[in-house]
Formats: structure tokens, sequence, C-alpha cells
């Protein structure tokens, strides 16, 4: 097949405008607050479990079925990439706009230095479980998960050492301080503690009834940690069991309990033995965000008691951000105002305030006519992604094509959903050049130029 020449490529000014006002208001809000993002097409039924920001504009966020995905544009767009594993992706950790670590089932460490276009695969020494993972620098990081396992790297994950825990209980997560200080937590209440980079684990468990699915320590000495509180026999109604933040402000000595009000547990108890799908970022002692089930709450005092829609962030409290359609996994602030929350099926909030606006989730609006978008990025080495929009479902056709028309590739060719799409194109094998690529849906074809530079 050839195609025209250049002069043909769809230039439509109103396209690109519209398509870019979609893709900043993701949902029907304010600039204030938090913004639905899109992700590409591919993991929109996928479960993004955690996610990592290194700056306001680089992350990386980590899934089912091997999932990866990367911006460097605070998730205007998210780019996947390549895993080579079908491997469920636990927890991701980065320490710089090239280097990130994540971990996952059967034991599997990837790691990359080149931004994620190549994932490289590390040796474990384990098949379990490993749900998350800690970096404090290049070198240094700490990777946790099932039957207590505990492994260490000071060479960037060239080799894992294995830690002894002193349990056999599954460690959730993960975080360290500094290359010395750091918690891990996990079932049965478990929570573990070392000052000299693992050399030593201290257990300073909590009652056994606690299910501990996160952590985050601003400082060595105050911490958060979050998770599920699993009494049994279940009593109904269950305003014993439901959610549970903890505090700490001596290292993890002790724990503060910071129990919601019963309303917010009736509305967020589903069931007596839900799993801890839930995350925490602080970024001081006093401002931090945590996930419970499909809602954000957010603290910057400290946060002691939890209040479901409370406007009141007086001394204390837990302000509700957003209630959302799905259930979250992981959060993440890489400052005060910046911070990225995800979840099942390929949700993806972000909010660039601190989302001080709450907001109730309202569906994305579909496009109301056929978008290409140039590609992203442009030039691109080796690889760049392909964004589009449709109105309604019908089949797509993505093709590209080398610059005398001649057909290189057909990277979609099937019956899409009403939305936003991405698809990723490869160029690996390709010459640096000038390549056109085109979108075929209900019998109207648009295309445009990219630029490969290598």
């Amino acid at each position: 097949m050839k195609i025209f020449d250049g002069e043909v490529m769809e230039k439509n000014f109103y396209y690109l405008l519209f398509n870019i006002l979609m893709m900043f208001s993701g949902i029907v809000s304010s600039q204030s607050g938090w913004v639905r993002q899109y992700t590409p097409s591919q993991v929109q039924s996928i479960s993004l479990l955690s996610v990592s920001f290194v700056t306001v504009n680089t992350g990386f966020i980590v899934g089912g079925s091997g999932t990866v995905l990367h911006t460097t544009n605070g998730g205007t767009v998210w780019i996947s990439q390549l895993s080579r594993t079908m491997n469920w992706l636990r927890g991701v950790s980065a320490t710089d706009v090239n280097t990130a670590t994540a971990v996952g089932d059967s034991g599997i460490i990837l790691h990359t230095t080149n931004g994620g276009e190549v994932w490289d695969h590390q040796l474990s020494g384990t098949t379990n479980t490993l749900n998350a993972v800690s970096f404090t620098d290049l070198n240094n990081g700490t990777a946790v998960g099932g039957s207590g396992i505990i492994l260490h790297t000071t060479n960037g994950g060239k080799v894992w050492e294995r830690q002894s825990s002193g349990t056999s209980n599954t460690l959730n997560a993960v975080f360290f301080t500094d290359v010395n200080v750091g918690t891990a937590v996990g079932d049965s209440g478990t929570i573990l503690r070392t000052t000299n980079g693992g050399i030593k684990w201290t257990t300073r468990s909590i009652s056994k009834d606690y299910g501990l699915g996160a952590v985050s320590f601003p400082s060595a000495d105050t911490g958060i940690v979050v998770g599920i509180y699993q009494h049994y026999p279940c009593i109904t109604p269950c305003y014993d069991n439901g959610p549970r933040i903890l505090r700490t402000i001596n290292g993890g000595v002790s724990w503060i309990n910071e129990t919601p009000n019963r309303d917010s547990i009736a509305s967020l108890c589903k069931q007596c033995y839900p799993d801890p799908l839930f995350g925490v970022s602080f970024i001081d002692a006093k401002t931090g965000t945590v996930v419970l089930y499909n809602q954000v709450y957010h603290t910057s005092n400290g946060g002691v008691k939890l209040y479901a829609d409370s406007l009141k962030d007086g001394d204390g409290y837990w302000i509700l951000q957003l209630v959302a359609c799905n259930n979250f996994h992981g959060i993440c602030f890489s400052n005060d105002y910046a911070g990225t929350a995800v979840g099942e099926n390929g949700m993806i909030y972000h909010t660039t305030n601190g989302g001080i606006t709450g907001i109730k989730y309202n569906p994305i609006q579909l496009p109301k006519r056929f978008v290409l978008d140039q590609n992203f990025p442009n030039p691109f080495n080796p690889s760049t992604t392909i964004n589009y929009s449709i109105p309604e479902d019908g089949k797509v056709v993505v093709k590209v094509f080398d610059v005398l028309g001649r057909e290189l590739a057909t990277l979609v060719n099937d019956v899409i959903s009403a939305g936003a799409h991405s698809v990723l194109w490869n160029a690996s094998n390709y010459a640096s050049g000038i390549y056109f690529y085109s979108v075929t849906f209900k019998n109207q074809t648009l295309y445009k130029k990219m630029l490969l530079i290598k």
C-alpha cells in the first residue's frame, strides 16, 4: 500500500487542540484537585499496583501481566514499555530519571538504567513473590515478599543477598529513609525495623489481627503505616473491621492507632477479610496522603482522625479528597503538590496542587470526533507512542510507512472501544529518517509524520 505524500497528512489545528484539552482535563473538573489520566489501551483492564516518581515529571508504574508504564511529562502521556515478562510486577522504586527497579511474582527483579528503554532481568535467588522494593540511591536497595523474604543489594542489583527477617509472615511493603534505616510491614501485624542496612531486623509487631499493606517514613522517627483490621470472628456491623492508619513518632517503638470514625468504616468495610489494597505517601511529618479502597485522604497536619467528607482541616484531621470508581493500590508524591495514585482497571489519578479540591468520580468524557495526535516523543529513538481518539466503538487500523509510502508495520487491526488509545512503535530495526503513520476508523484515514534519529 502506498500513501499520497506529506501534503495529505492531517494537520487540522482543531483536532490537535481538542486532544490537548482532553489530555489535560481527564475528567469533568477544574484545574484543581485530582484528574484522571489516560492509559494505553492495552492496560485499561490491568491492575496497576505500584508507582514511583523521582521528579515531578518522571515516573514509573508497574502492574499485572508484566505491565510497565513510563512518563517524562507528569503523566500527560504514559508510554507502555517492554518488560519481557507476563509475571505480575508488584513494586517499583526509581532513583533517578534513568534508573529504576521493579519486583514481582516468582522472584522476578527488573532493572533499567536508560529510562526503561531496556529492562534487564536480575537474579534474585528465590521464587517467592516479591511485593515491594525500596532504593535510597543507585546502589543500595531492599526487596521484600512472601514467607518473610528480604533481599538486599549494595551494587544496584548485580548481586542480591538474602537477609534474616525472623518471620515467615508475608511482607507487603518496605521503606528506607537512608541506607541504614528501614521499615518493612506485612501480614499478622508484622513490623520490622533496621538501623544498619538490614544486617539485623528487629520485630516490632502489633496485634496479629492487622494486615499491613504500605509504609512511609518522612524521617527516621516519624512514620505512617496503613492496612486493614481483620478481627475474627467477623463482627456485623463490621465497625471493628476496616482500614487502619497507624502512626509513630519514635521510630516504631510505639504506634498510635488513628482509627477512622464509624461512618467511614461502615462505608469502607466491604467484607470481613478484604486485601490491604492501600498506599501511603508522606512528604514530611505533617503532610501526607493515603488511599483506602477507592478513596483518597490527605492531611497537612499529621492526621489523627479520619472523617469522611470532612471540610475541617483543623488539628490532626484527614480530609477526603476523592472517591473513584475502582480500588487504589498505590500512591506517590514527589513534592507537596505533585502526586499520582494508581489502581484497578488501569486507573491513574494525578494532582498538581496536593489534591486540595476534592472531587467525586465522573466518567471520562468520550471524544466527539476522530482525532490523531502527533506521536510522542518526536523525534524519537527507538520507540514512540501514537495516540488517537475515537468517539464510538469500531474497527481501527494503525499502520506505519516509510518515506516512499511502503507499508512497514500494522500496529492495530481490531475493534476498539470508544475513547483515547495509545500504541507503541519500536523502530529498533529501522534506519534514521522520516516515517509516516496512519489511523483508519470508519472509512476515514488520518496521517502524520514522525522523525527517527539514531
